[in-house]
């Protein structure tokens, strides 16, 4: 397994900088999705009128947020809740936008690098082998 992450570090060559934005991009993500999870949970309860509602309103009055009623809860969270899955749709499309603009520069980068060690071969090396074979190479591998 090391021996492979090593050969991927050494293709990736000075883009492999990029990796730990992606992990943190990563982790944010995943934070998103924790938060609209938890949203859920509450949301549904004051909307089923579960009897969670007045413990919310009583906590909002120990914050001095007198104006706070159950409707005003209800509405309030539908807001959050809404906000929070449109900044997790934000950014999955941002995180999916930059994993296939590194893919695609990586892709391009090696291509260019093999193309260019294919053309630096000598003509009777290059002859030994059949020239679908440097096709498929630089085209599928």
């Amino acid at each position: 397994m090391s021996k492979y992450l090593r050969e991927v570090l050494i293709l990736l060559g000075s883009d492999r900088k990029k990796i730990p934005t992606m992990l943190i991009l990563f982790l944010f993500i995943s934070l998103s999705e924790v938060a609209s999870i938890g949203f859920i949970g509450p949301y549904i309860a004051i909307v089923a009128k579960l009897d969670v509602a007045p413990i919310y309103v009583k906590m909002s009055q120990q914050w001095q947020l007198t104006f706070i009623t159950e409707d005003t809860l209800l509405y309030v969270m539908s807001v959050v809740l809404l906000m929070v899955f449109v900044f997790k749709s934000i950014l999955g499309i941002f995180v999916n936008y930059v994993i296939v603009r590194f893919s695609e520069a990586q892709q391009v980068r090696l291509r260019s690098q093999l193309m260019m060690s294919y053309q630096s071969l000598k003509y009777t090396t290059y002859l030994r082998r059949n020239s679908s074979e440097y096709m498929r190479s630089s085209q599928v591998l």
